[in-house]
């Protein structure tokens, strides 16, 4: 039994004609007649009870109809399947690593599960996200909105924020909003390495003859954030990012602000459309 005269069974069956079962299958007539009775003396019955006007199904072929179905059924599913591209079943996202990781990891994994893709999140700064995504190594990326002459980049801005202090909920300077520079001087200060405004936060400092004192540098939001809810010290940091126990406060003068767009490639297929679609329908309301 071959797939071919199973469709040609069913195409028969279905238009109750032989001339029109062969016109549905692409074939000559006396082909398709001939495929039908080749899968009868196969299997010992006959399955049509061949008229001037219709071709009627026998008892054998009734019974034979459900599994024809079945069966065509499953190979034009393991077609289709066969037949996807795979560059469109992985979702590849980078994700800044200044950037408050657990709404984008929300949007990304509901999406990644509606749409039946495996997941990978790449994490590293502005500039490497930017070059991943020019080599194709990304479908998009959660990063700064890159300038308007990024040839190749297409952008869509998803929220805008600014350099607060965290400082902790019960420490005196929690009570003092808006603060001044050098409100933190002889402060303990707790530095994020890996911050994009670190060098324009030191000349700030620096212009202001305030001289917290340093009691931690670190790579990790997370660990800042927590040092902070801890009464460790105090941190300049996104107010995108929030921590039980630390309250963040704006600083007189300390205008560092930066926009985070979803940003992919202009040549990007219609999953990054989609993908474009959900992380706009997020409310990423976030006071400045």
């Amino acid at each position: 039994m071959e797939i071919r005269q199973i469709r040609c069974f069913a195409a028969v069956a279905d238009t109750g004609s032989f001339t029109r079962a062969a016109e549905r299958c692409f074939i000559s007539q006396p082909a398709l007649s001939e495929s039908i009775r080749k899968l009868e003396d196969e299997l010992g019955v006959k399955l049509f009870e061949r008229g001037k006007a219709r071709a009627r199904l026998t008892w054998e072929g009734e019974r034979l109809l459900a599994h024809a179905r079945a069966i065509l059924h499953e190979v034009n599913a393991a077609a289709a399947e066969a037949r996807t591209d795979t560059r469109t079943r992985r979702l590849k996202l980078g994700l800044l690593n200044t950037s408050p990781v657990f709404a984008v990891a929300q949007i990304a994994g509901e999406f990644a599960g509606r749409n039946r893709l495996d997941l990978e999140l790449l994490t590293a700064g502005a500039n490497e996200l930017q070059r991943w995504l020019l080599a194709g190594r990304l479908s998009a990326a959660v990063t700064i909105a890159p300038s308007s002459t990024s040839a190749g980049l297409d952008h869509r801005v998803l929220f805008r924020d600014r350099q607060m202090l965290a400082v902790p909920e019960n420490h005196p300077l929690a009570r003092r909003a808006p603060l001044n520079v050098n409100d933190v001087d002889g402060e303990p200060l707790i530095v994020r390495t890996h911050c994009e405004h670190l060098e324009h936060a030191r000349r700030l400092l620096e212009k202001f003859h305030s001289r917290p004192r340093v009691v931690n540098r670190t790579a990790s939001d997370m660990t800042a954030l927590q040092l902070v809810a801890g009464g460790i010290g105090h941190c300049l940091i996104p107010n995108s990012f929030s921590h039980p126990g630390v309250r963040m406060l704006p600083v007189r003068g300390v205008n560092l602000t930066r926009e985070i767009a979803l940003v992919w490639r202009k040549d990007a297929d219609a999953m990054v459309s989609r993908l474009v679609q959900a992380f706009q329908d997020r409310n990423w309301r976030i006071p400045l």
